[in-house]
């Protein structure tokens, strides 16, 4: 597609950006290097994690890359992160955990789930209604994961009243 400079110019700076191959914006906020990128299903929103133990959520969609919100809960690198269904985003890291949140609390974890001995390497999630999440450590184990025994309600209640990230040390199943 050939257009003429006038024509060029009357382009939104976006558009233009667009066609010279130049970055459309830029994401900053990490206190040092990022580690890990996943999209939400939908499009809209951007998880980042880095070597500054934060995950950090961005709004793609209506601000054009703002920061929505920064987690802290991890005391090592974070290495992994994806949403699991439209509130829930899981978050994998050096210090052998993955932490799971709800986007809409935002202030610890939910629950920690640590059974490696060694940094998590990779966290793989079905589909958004899928119950099982598979991790992977640099020891050699993978473990599988079932959201459904996570939530039962003797666990919600307990930590609903001391407001406290639950800690699950044992896995559905390990290979």
């Amino acid at each position: 597609l050939m257009t003429t400079k006038g024509a060029v110019d009357q382009l939104s700076p976006r558009t233009k950006a667009a066609r010279s191959g130049d970055a459309l914006s830029i994401l900053s906020g990490h206190g040092g290097r990022i580690l890990c990128v996943k999209t939400a299903w939908h499009g809209d929103r951007l998880l980042s994690g880095g070597a500054d133990r934060t995950v950090r959520v961005w709004d793609l969609a209506g601000s054009g890359g703002k920061c929505l919100h920064s987690l802290s809960g991890h005391f090592g690198w974070v290495s992994s992160v994806q949403y699991w269904g439209p509130n829930t985003i899981n978050s994998a890291s050096t210090d052998r955990s993955i932490a799971l949140w709800d986007a809409r609390v935002r202030n610890s974890p939910l629950f920690t789930l640590r059974h490696h001995y060694a940094s998590i390497s990779d966290v793989l999630v079905g589909s958004r209604t899928d119950p099982i999440m598979i991790s992977a450590a640099s020891d050699g184990t993978i473990a599988a994961w079932d959201f459904r025994r996570l939530s039962d309600e003797n666990s919600q209640s307990e930590r609903s009243k001391h407001r406290m990230c639950k800690v699950v040390r044992r896995p559905a199943a390990t290979l």
